[in-house]
């Protein structure tokens, strides 16, 4: 459960760095409040073979409130400038760029997947591990964040949930 501590923690950062607090604490929610999180429960169905589970938490996840607000223009731009450091192999100047673009616009789900993979490219896999299910939060059929959730995972000997999130990325890559 999150204590009161945590969350006016949180929230007083939210003058720093705006509404990325909020969706922080709905996270924090989520992993704090039970002892597994919706992202750890598809998983744990695609283990036990239950595609009906897995889809049922998908839709849970769907319809949870997700952040609203924040710059949108500041956050593309932000994005814009990460995408070509990524490409570059700049990978501290893009994790450094990816994170003010999720902190600008906390809906941003891809700012949140290209964080993951950044943090993974600078060998930071329990970083990119955080990030990568925030982008799942926010987009759970998102085939590309399963995938290096996968990587992740594996890379921090999670073997189980690392098989089950590649065949997540299968499955929802499928219709992409």
């Amino acid at each position: 459960m999150i204590t009161s501590d945590l969350k006016a923690q949180l929230m007083s950062k939210q003058t720093v760095i705006g509404s990325f607090a909020l969706t922080s604490l709905v996270i924090a929610s989520y992993v704090c409040a039970s002892p597994v999180s919706p992202i750890d429960e598809m998983l744990e169905a695609v283990k036990a073979r239950n595609e009906k589970s897995f889809l049922q938490t998908k839709s849970v996840i769907e319809k949870a409130e997700k952040p609203v607000g924040g710059e949108a223009e500041k956050a593309k731009s932000l994005y814009e400038q990460a995408m070509a450091a990524y490409k570059n192999q700049d990978f501290a100047t893009a994790i450094d760029l990816f994170t003010k673009a999720s902190a600008s616009d906390p809906a941003h789900s891809r700012a949140a997947t290209y964080l993951g993979m950044a943090q993974l490219k600078a060998n930071n896999a329990v970083a990119a591990e955080l990030a990568l299910r925030r982008a799942l939060v926010l987009e759970p059929n998102n085939s590309q964040a399963w995938m290096y959730l996968g990587d992740a995972l594996a890379i921090q000997t999670k073997t189980d949930h690392a098989a089950s999130s590649y065949y997540l990325a299968w499955y929802f890559g499928q219709n992409q």
